[in-house]
């Protein structure tokens, strides 16, 4: 005879499986472990940076002073320091440099006039290491192609009484009205990355007949012919980015 359980004691043994679950909860702060769900690993330290000034972590804002440098800046779109001046630039076309002696403000001399409308003009600025000696740096610019709007990376030098393109390094990069990226920067790998704005056409990203936004290599401080520079597949879709060489 098979035996039968009461209502009483069924009632009973989930009471006491209920009692066994409470005890048995997680505590606040553990990560949850579930059958064929392991853990997220711990969180590691981000490399170092080179950063070597103090901890930031815990201070506020009364733990910083606030100096005005200059109030007379114009749409100012990134700023770079330099010894101990700071290199801005305008997106209607100029550089302003803020030292001890104040703001001096300066026209770049470009192969086309700079178009600065909506999203466009001069914006991003990329300081070789040698700035202090050379003069030289990289900047990203608007340009009118026919009637297209187009981007340019471009060398240039100040030669502490005028800033002059010297070299052009990207040609064509597509303009748009409000999107054209215009960050440039050196990497770590030595080759000089630039954001070249928004496209929906996430193809273009990685191809390499498109002369942006693809992944380029070609050597800075040669000016090689950028047609002729070899080519390299981009590993970031969508993002629309470009990259050169610089030469050691």
């Amino acid at each position: 005879m098979t035996a039968t359980r009461s209502p009483l004691a069924t009632l009973f043994a989930t009471a006491a499986l209920l009692t066994v679950v409470g005890c048995t909860s997680i505590e606040p702060g553990e990560p949850e472990s579930r059958p064929g769900i392991s853990a997220p690993p711990p969180s590691t330290t981000a490399p170092d940076g080179g950063y070597t000034g103090p901890a930031l972590a815990g201070l506020s804002s009364e733990d910083f002073e606030v100096e005005v440098l200059s109030d007379e800046l114009q749409y100012p779109w990134e700023v770079q320091l330099a010894g101990d001046a700071f290199i801005v630039t305008e997106i209607a076309g100029t550089i302003a440099m803020i030292g001890d002696g104040g703001l001096e403000r300066y026209e770049l001399q470009t192969s086309d006039p700079v178009v600065h409308d909506g999203g466009s003009g001069l914006l991003g600025i990329e300081l070789t290491d040698d700035f202090d000696q050379s003069g030289v740096a990289y900047v990203y610019y608007s340009y009118a192609d026919g009637e297209d709007l187009a981007n340019r990376v471009a060398e240039v030098v100040f030669d502490g009484e005028t800033w002059a393109e010297t070299s052009s390094l990207v040609d064509g990069i597509p303009g748009h009205q409000l999107y054209n990226g215009g960050r440039i920067s050196f990497g770590p790998d030595g080759h000089l990355y630039v954001t070249t704005g928004w496209t929906p056409r996430a193809s273009r990203s990685r191809g390499t007949s498109e002369t942006t936004p693809s992944c380029t290599r070609s050597g800075t401080a040669t000016r090689r012919a950028w047609a002729g520079a070899p080519r390299a597949n981009c590993s970031w879709p969508s993002t629309g980015r470009t990259r050169t060489t610089r030469s050691t």
